[in-house]
Parts: structure tokens; sequence; C-alpha cells
């Protein structure tokens, strides 16, 4: 039986000091993102608004294995292993017909302690999961994005055999040997009751279970992505913050090779630069990353259209708004 949790409690990387290790030769934690496509139009999401994404010029884009294979390359090179290496952000990585083999790589070159992928679930088959139990990765965490077959579309638009569904996820669990399984659900105001269904239904088929709230992303002026709630979406008190933790510790890179500080940025409106153009361990080393962090830490962040009004930091764990003018120093 599952153990129930909040998704702060799976953060494990957040366990070392990121004040007193910056600046750090080594990202501590990376997203690496195979595809920003997806099979779902998750209301709350936003990769399930296809006309808001055509306005802010978004394309849909599958990374090929060579430009990951050059990422995992640069990675490498740095002077440490990443703590955490995340396999997707804005798509479904599974739709990558190359995702298992990616997994393969980046385990192959030991370039991070542990590394987990995203999924919606909705592609999991017994053969499906198979690969995905041999490849390589810690953890596959599962968004249930419904208690119902109604639910899943009254959610993400589209119709899903909700017990095939489930049945594949049972069959994922059986098969896991050392990998975990986490399953959360998005609290879309449920009630009580279909609270406890989502837990009866999925507590036996995977190691933790959460009910997660909803969290408002980069632009939370762009549209109601928190759906009229209020809550954190990991259980962590939210609280105004000058400056953003990620830029102390954090790359993550689209699917274009766009690279960003952040995970969260579905827009790419503040991109650091390319893979396509330069190394990551140019770009982590390099004079764009050291303004935009200069900008954060001296409580300029509004300059910037993904961090101006951003929901997400108000709600991540680590506060370093105490040490803005030590962190700056340190830049100098």
């Amino acid at each position: 039986m599952a153990a129930k949790i909040q998704a702060r409690e799976l953060r494990g990387e957040r366990k070392i000091d990121i004040i007193e290790e910056f600046p750090r030769d080594t990202p501590l934690t990376m997203f690496i993102e195979p595809t920003n496509a997806c099979n779902f139009r998750c209301v709350f999401c936003p990769t399930g608004h296809p006309k808001l994404l055509r306005e802010m010029g978004r394309k849909v884009q599958m990374m090929n294995f060579e430009m990951f294979k050059g990422i995992i390359d640069g990675i490498a090179e740095f002077p440490q292993p990443l703590k955490m290496l995340n396999l997707y952000k804005d798509g479904e990585s599974l739709l990558n017909p190359d995702f298992t083999k990616m997994v393969r790589y980046a385990r192959y070159m030991d370039i991070s302690e542990q590394i987990w992928v995203k999924t919606n679930g909705s592609t999991l088959s017994p053969e499906t999961n198979q690969e995905l139990i041999d490849c390589g990765l810690d953890m596959i965490g599962i968004s249930v994005n419904g208690f119902d077959a109604q639910s899943f579309f009254d959610v993400t638009q589209k119709r899903v055999d909700y017990e095939l569904y489930r049945s594949n996820l049972l069959d994922l669990y059986q098969r896991r040997g050392d990998v975990k399984i986490s399953c959360k659900i998005a609290d879309t105001n449920l009630t009580k009751e279909q609270q406890q269904k989502f837990l009866d239904d999925f507590s036996d088929r995977c190691d933790y279970i959460a009910i997660e709230g909803l969290h408002g992303w980069s632009t939370s002026e762009l549209y109601d992505w928190k759906m009229g709630t209020d809550q954190s979406f990991d259980g962590t008190p939210r609280k105004y913050k000058v400056a953003c933790p990620l830029v102390l510790y954090m790359l993550a890179v689209s699917s274009n090779g766009d690279v960003s500080i952040c995970n969260d940025d579905a827009f790419h409106l503040h991109q650091i630069g390319n893979v396509k153009d330069e190394s990551i361990t140019d770009i982590w080393n390099g004079e764009r990353l050291k303004k935009f962090r200069m900008m954060h830490l001296s409580g300029r962040r509004n300059e910037n259209a993904a961090c101006n009004k951003c929901d997400y930091m108000q709600v991540l764990p680590d506060n370093i708004d105490e040490h803005l003018d030590r962190l700056l120093s340190k830049l100098a």
C-alpha cells in the first residue's frame, strides 16, 4: 500500500546548503524535455491550450537523439554528477519514440545520481512498462488526471478507458523491481469523496501517492492556471519572494534546445542560450546566466516577462531573500 505524501517529501536534492555552495561548478538539478507535445489537453496546463501556445509562438517539438546525446555528453564534462536529472518538462515524454534509448544513454554516461520521469500514464502497456523498468529510471511519476472516466475527460478533454488505465498502472507497479512509482492527482476543487476515490483506486499500485494543489506557472497573468484555487501545489506555504532560488542551481533544456533556469517557463520567455549554439557547460558558466542571476539577486526580476508575475516561485521550498547581498557579492 502506497505511503500518502506531499510532493516536497520527494525533494531530496533540496537537502544541501544552496547558499554556501553558490556558485556551483555543476548544476544540482536539470530538466531535459524529450518533447513538448502532449496527447492530453489538461485545463490547468499551458500545453493544454493550443490557441495560447500559437499566440505565444511555441511550436510543437520533438528532441532528436543526437541533440539529447550532445546534451548528456556536455553534462559529463561538469566536475560532478547531477543530483537529479528530470526527463520531462512541458510535454508527455513517452511520446518521444527514443525515450527509453535516451534514459539508457544518460544512465550509461553516469551523469546523475537519480533519473526521474513524469508521465500522464496514457501510453502504458505491458510491453512499454517493461522497457521503462529496464532502461535505468529511478522514479516514474504518474500524473493521474481523474478518478473515473468522466473526470478524466473533464480535465484532459480526451477519452480514457479508466479500468484499462488502472490495469496498466498495476502492471507497471508489479514489474517495478527497484524503480519507485509515485501517483498524484491535481486538486481541481475535488470533494473529499472524490479524493478518497482516487486514493482507493491507486494506492495499491504505487509506492507514493499524493493529492497536489495547482500552481500558476511562470505566467500567472495570462490565465488562471489554478482554476480559482489558492493552495500550494506541494504543501509548501505560499510566500512572496524577491528572488527565485532556482537561479542558484538549476538548468532546463526545452525540446528545441533552448536553455533556461526554470522548468516552469512554458513559453520560453527567459532563455539564456541554446545547445545548438554552445555547450551546456559554457551556458552554465556564461555571461547570460550571470546577468540573469544578478537581475534576480538585485531585486529586478520584474524586468523579465517569465519572472515578473511568476506564481511558481512563491511556493518553492527554498527562500534566498535574506542572503541576496551575500550571494550577489559572490558574482562580483
